[in-house]
């Protein structure tokens, strides 16, 4: 199994494909190519994720990745989360669940 599989192995369980509420991120965290798609799921290494962010390259976009993500997770976590991934002031297209909003904010 691919580095790129076994990250996908590990947030699958998080993410329903039929259900319309998860479209979105179950598209770009699952089925997104590979050289267009970072994710990171939490905890790392993953054997089985209880979050992840997902930074895509889309059509919407060419400078700004996508983010998408599941957070679980606290706050504080989440925010270390954001801390060891993202770069201070990143540009990013965000498309979250209502429930993640306020994390995101």
């Amino acid at each position: 199994m691919s580095h790129w599989e076994s990250e996908r192995h590990a947030i699958r369980h998080l993410l329903d494909e039929r259900h319309p509420a998860h479209a979105m991120a179950a598209y770009y965290a699952l089925n997104h190519p590979g050289d267009r798609t970072t994710l990171i799921p939490w905890p790392s290494p993953p054997s089985r994720a209880t979050a992840y962010l997902c930074l895509s390259m889309t059509g919407l976009d060419l400078f700004r990745p996508l983010l998408t993500s599941h957070l679980p997770i606290t706050s504080e976590a989440t925010a270390a989360l954001f801390h060891d991934v993202l770069p201070p002031g990143a540009a990013l297209l965000i498309s979250a669940p209502v429930q993640e909003r306020p994390i995101l904010a």
